[in-house]
C-alpha cells in the first residue's frame, strides 16, 4: 500500500476492484496435497545442486510439479522442479 492510496481511498477502492476483477479471470490452484509435499522436497534438491530458488518460484514449482505441468518462462537462468 502506498501513501497516496491512504490519502485517496477511492484510488485504493478502484485498485482493489481491478485486482478482484483480474483474479476472477484466473483459475487459482490450492496449495494442497500433493503440492504441499513437493513444496517441502524441492528446495533441498535445488540447494544441493547449488540452484536455490525464491519463495514465490518455489510455490509455482511445487504446484506445477504436483500436477505435471510445464512452466514456461522468459528467464533463462531459472531452475526447474525436476532438478529436485
Amino acid at each position: 500500500m502506498t501513501l497516496p492510496m491512504l490519502r485517496f481511498p477511492r484510488s485504493l477502492e478502484r485498485l482493489l476492484k481491478a485486482v478482484e476483477d483480474q483474479l476472477g479471470e484466473i483459475d487459482l490452484l490450492p496449495l494442497d496435497v500433493p503440492a504441499d509435499a513437493e513444496y517441502g522436497g524441492i528446495p533441498s534438491g535445488l540447494e544441493a545442486a547449488g540452484k536455490p530458488i525464491g519463495g514465490n518460484d518455489l510455490l509455482i514449482a511445487a504446484l506445477a510439479y504436483a500436477i505435471c505441468a510445464t512452466i514456461v518462462t522468459a528467464i533463462s537462468t531459472s531452475s526447474n522442479a525436476s532438478a529436485a
